[in-house]
C-alpha cells in the first residue's frame, strides 16, 4: 500500500530487511524448539544455488531514492541514443554497489528468535501443538 500510494507508473520499491543464513536460521529453531542436539548436516551449495541475493544492481541503486526504509528506483527513462554511451560513462554508477543480502543488516540468532517468535507456526509448535504447514 506505501508504494501505492507514493508510486508513479514504473517505480520500482525495494523494502529494506535485514538478512540470515541458513545457518542462523537452524540454530535459532533448535534452540526455540529446545532441539540443541538436533543432527544438522551442512552439504553446502547444491548446483544452481545462490549465495546471496541481488535486490538492487548497482545501476538501479545509482539511480535509487533512499527513503529510509525502502529504496525507490524510477523507471529508466534515459533515450536509446546509444552513440552517447561510448564517450561518457555514468560516475554514479561506478560509485554505487549492488545492494544485496550479503550487505544489508545480518541477523545473529537471538534476532532471529525474536522474528520467529512472531510466527503461528512457531507459537503452535512451541506449545507442542501438532503443526502442518498449508501451502
Amino acid at each position: 500500500m506505501y508504494a501505492f500510494g507514493r508510486g508513479s507508473s514504473g517505480d520500482i520499491f525495494v523494502q529494506k530487511a535485514a538478512a540470515a543464513t541458513i545457518a542462523i536460521l537452524t540454530r535459532a529453531l533448535c534452540e526455540l524448539l529446545e532441539r540443541p542436539n538436533h543432527g544438522i548436516r551442512d552439504i553446502g551449495t547444491r548446483r544452481g544455488e545462490k549465495a546471496h541475493e541481488t535486490l538492487l544492481s548497482r545501476e538501479e541503486s545509482a539511480a535509487a531514492d533512499d527513503l529510509g526504509h525502502c529504496f525507490k528506483v524510477p523507471p529508466d527513462a534515459r533515450d536509446l541514443n546509444y552513440a552517447k554511451f561510448f564517450e561518457q560513462g555514468e560516475k554514479r554508477i561506478t560509485a554505487s554497489g549492488d545492494y544485496t543480502s550479503h550487505n544489508t543488516r545480518q541477523l545473529d540468532v537471538p534476532e532471529m528468535k525474536e522474528m520467529l517468535l512472531r510466527l503461528p507456526l512457531i507459537q503452535a509448535a512451541m506449545r507442542g501443538e501438532s503443526v502442518v504447514a498449508e501451502y
